[in-house]
C-alpha cells in the first residue's frame, strides 16, 4: 500500500540485487509485511485467501516452498528518564547509565504448499531470542550471571535462549477464504498490520526496540492491539474472507490467553492453567476468556490516491474472581473483580505518491494493552496520528498518540493514567539485505495519587517522562 516499510524490508531473498523501491511504494492489492518490515511468520502466502507477490515464493500445484528467514539487529541507545537517579540516605543515590548496546535475532521457519486439487495449506513459526537472567554474581570477580548454573556455565550468555512467538497452521482457497489456527494474529493485527499504528519505519517506534532503553516510570504503554504479543500470543482460530469490491472481513475466537500444550488444569483450584474460569486467589483475575474479534477492511485506489481503512470489535469474558476485596486505598472501587473487554479499533490511511498519512482510535472497556478492566473503572481511549514518507531507499516516519487508561488498579474510580507518546524514525536501505536506521522517542505518563517511580499510591512523582534515541543496523536473509 505504501513504501514506508520498504526501507527496512531487507529483500535479500532475491538472487540478484533489486532496484530501490519506487516512491509509489507497494500497490494496495499486495500484502504489507509487518514486524519492522521483516518477512516473518506472516507472509504473502498466508496473510490472505489469495496468494500475492512478495518476498516469499508462491508454490505451484503439487509443490511446497520451505523457507528459513532470519534477521539480526545490532543497535545503540541513549536515554534520559524519570527514575534514572534515585536518592538514598546520606546524600548518595542509585544511578543508571544513559547509554547501552543491544543485539538480538529472530528466525522464521515455515512451509507453504498447494495440493494438486488446488487446496493451499502451510505452517509458519517465529522464533526469538530470550534473555532470562539479569542478576550478576557479586561475591566473586567472575562477571557471570548468578543464575548460570541452571543452564550451563557460559558466563553472560547462558541465559540467552530461544522461544516461540508465533506458531500456526493454515488452509485456504481463494473462493472460501483462509483459516489460520494456532498462536498468531487476529483481525486487529492483520488489518492494521502496523500501518495506522505507525510501526513500519526504523526500529518500530513505540512498539520497537528503543522503548527498552528508558526506565519504566515515564515510558508510555503501546496500547494498539496490533503486532504485539498481547494480541497474537493467544491460541485462536482466525477466518479471513475473500476480497469483494475492495472489502474483506475477518473474525477470530480465542478461548483464553494460554496454550493447552503448557499444561491443562489438574483441578479446579489450580492457579495459572489455561482453562481456568473462576478462582479465589488474585492470580488469574485479569485474564480474559472467550475473546472474539469481528473486523472489516477496505482497500482501494482512486487515480494517484490509495485508501486503506479498517474497523475491528474486540469482546471477551474474564476469569471470575471470588476472593476477598483487594482494595486498600480509601475511596477506591477496586475489589479484584474485573469486567470483560468490550472495545473498538478503527483506522484510516491515505497514500499519495511517497507520502502516507494515517489516524486511528481505540476505545472502550479495557485497561492497558487490551486487558480486562477493573469493575468501576472508566473507559480507555487512545488516538494516534502519523505519517511516513518514502523517497527511493530513504524512509521517514513520525507519530503522536495519547492514551487514557485506568493505570494503577488501586486508584479505580479515583484517577486515571494519561500518556503522551511521540516518535520519529528514519531508515536507509543500503542494499537489499541490509539497512541502517535511527529514531527518537519522547513519552510522558501522569496519574494523580500514584508515585510512578515506586508504582504505589502516593506522592511525589505523579508525573514522569522518558526519552530515547536509537541507531542501528539490520541484516536479513
Amino acid at each position: 500500500m505504501f513504501g514506508a516499510s520498504l526501507a527496512v524490508q531487507g529483500s535479500g531473498y532475491a538472487q540478484t540485487p533489486a532496484p530501490p523501491p519506487a516512491p509509489m511504494g507497494v500497490p494496495m492489492n499486495q500484502v504489507l509485511v509487518p514486524e519492522h518490515g521483516a518477512s516473518g511468520a506472516n507472509n504473502n502466502n498466508n496473510y490472505s485467501p489469495a496468494m500475492s507477490a512478495g518476498n516469499t515464493a508462491n508454490p505451484t500445484p503439487g509443490t511446497a516452498v520451505i523457507h528459513l528467514y532470519g534477521r539480526v539487529w545490532s543497535e545503540a541507545t541513549l536515554e534520559g528518564s524519570t527514575g534514572d537517579v534515585v536518592p538514598l540516605a546520606g546524600g548518595n543515590a542509585d544511578k543508571v547509565n544513559p547509554y547501552n548496546f543491544g543485539t538480538y535475532f529472530r528466525l522464521y521457519p515455515g512451509v507453504d504448499a498447494i495440493a494438486t486439487n488446488g487446496l493451499r495449506y502451510g505452517a509458519s513459526v517465529e522464533i526469538r531470542e530470550n534473555f532470562n537472567g539479569r542478576g550478576y554474581t557479586g561475591a566473586t570477580a567472575t562477571n557471570a550471571q548468578n543464575t548460570s548454573a541452571t543452564t550451563g556455565t557460559s558466563g553472560l550468555t547462558c541465559e540467552q535462549t530461544l522461544y516461540v512467538r508465533r506458531a500456526f497452521v493454515y488452509v485456504s482457497t481463494p473462493q472460501i477464504g483462509i483459516f489460520r489456527l494456532g498462536q498468531g494474529d487476529g483481525p486487529s493485527g492483520i488489518f492494521d498490520n502496523g500501518i495506522v499504528s505507525e510501526q513500519n519505519v526504523g526500529s518500530g517506534a513505540w512498539n520497537g526496540d528503543a522503548p527498552a532503553a528508558p526506565n519504566a516510570p515515564g515510558a508510555p504503554a503501546f496500547p494498539w492491539y496490533s503486532q504485539q504479543g498481547a494480541e497474537y500470543g493467544s491460541e485462536k482460530v482466525v477466518y479471513l474472507s475473500p476480497q469483494i469490491f475492495g472489502f474483506d472481513l475477518g473474525a477470530s475466537f480465542a478461548p483464553n490467553n494460554g496454550n493447552l500444550e503448557a499444561g491443562g488444569c489438574s483441578n479446579a483450584s489450580q492457579q495459572g492453567c489455561s482453562a481456568i474460569s473462576s478462582i479465589g486467589a488474585p492470580t488469574d483475575n485479569f485474564r480474559f476468556t472467550n475473546e472474539t474479534q469481528l473486523g472489516a477492511r477496505y482497500q482501494g485506489v482512486f487515480g494517484p490516491v490509495s485508501i486503506y481503512g479498517f474497523a475491528d470489535w474486540i469482546r471477551s469474558g474474564v476469569v471470575d474472581y471470588t476472593g476477598p476485596n483487594l482494595g486498600v486505598v480509601a475511596g477506591t472501587k477496586y475489589t479484584g473483580r474485573m469486567n470483560g473487554v468490550n472495545a473498538g479499533f478503527v483506522g484510516l490511511s491515505v497514500t499519495f505518491g511517497g507520502l502516507q498519512v494515517g489516524a486511528g482510535w481505540q476505545g472502550g472497556a479495557y485497561n492497558n494493552i487490551m486487558a480486562p478492566p477493573p469493575k468501576g473503572a472508566g473507559n480507555a481511549n487512545a488516538e494516534i496520528i502519523g505519517g511516513t514518507y518514502t523517497l527511493g531507499p530513504w524512509s521517514f516516519g513520525a507519530s503522536w498518540y495519547v492514551f487514557d487508561t485506568q493505570g494503577n488498579l488501586q486508584m479505580t474510580g479515583i484517577t486515571q493514567e494519561h500518556e503522551n507518546a511521540f516518535a520519529f524514525d528514519t531508515a536507509y536501505q543500503v542494499t537489499p539485505g541490509m539497512s541502517v536506521f535511527a529514531g527518537w522517542l519522547y513519552g510522558e505518563v501522569a496519574q494523580n495519587g500514584v508515585n510512578l517511580v515506586t508504582g504505589n499510591p502516593g506522592t511525589p512523582n505523579n508525573h514522569a517522562h522518558s526519552q530515547a534515541g536509537i541507531v542501528g543496523v539490520l541484516v536479513g536473509w
